[in-house]
């Protein structure tokens, strides 16, 4: 487990040697040891570093989780967080068919808009606050990722414990 800041920037174009002007898209900036660290991450998925952070588009957020491997926890994401939450997440690679009834997503990184969002629901759930108890000492106002290998053993057991499935249809 480590903990990288990221810079967030955002580009600027300019058309016929006009002004520059945003362009609204706001990036993630890392080490190039991060950078390497997420290659090989995603390079198991078929994915590149620029591809899979410009699908996550948007704010850039107080914090990314990611994880070595995809796992099976996306219910006990769903059934944790409320309903309208700054707490996202996303698999590494593409999904096959997500309009299947039964469909449940794997979780590659989990996205963590708002600090105080994770304090809350690390109340919760012993899964987020493990992740809160990483991150609560990091500033808010900065950008930060969060690297996990594996779970802990205690995580694994918690999880193992619930219906991924169920939760998942249940709470989606």
């Amino acid at each position: 487990m480590k903990i990288y800041e990221v810079q967030a920037y955002t580009t600027h174009i300019s058309e016929n040697n006009g002004e520059f002007v945003s362009d609204g898209v706001v990036s993630p900036l890392f080490s190039d040891e991060l950078g390497n660290i997420l290659d090989r991450i995603l390079d198991k998925h078929e994915q590149s570093v620029w591809w899979y952070f410009d699908k996550l588009q948007g704010n850039v957020p107080w914090a990314y989780v990611f994880f070595t491997d995809e796992l099976d926890i996306a219910g006990h994401i769903a059934a944790s967080r409320p309903k309208e939450s700054n707490i996202k997440f996303s698999p590494y690679c593409h999904s096959p068919d997500v309009d299947e009834e039964d469909f449940v997503p794997k979780v590659g990184t989990i996205m963590i808009y708002d600090k105080p969002d994770l304090e809350k629901i690390s109340r919760h759930s012993a899964f987020f606050n493990n992740i809160w108890n990483k991150l609560k000492g990091y500033d808010e106002n900065k950008n930060w990722l969060l690297l996990i290998g594996t779970l802990p053993e205690e995580l694994k057991k918690i999880i193992a414990q619930e219906d991924n499935k169920e939760l998942w249809l249940t709470n989606r």
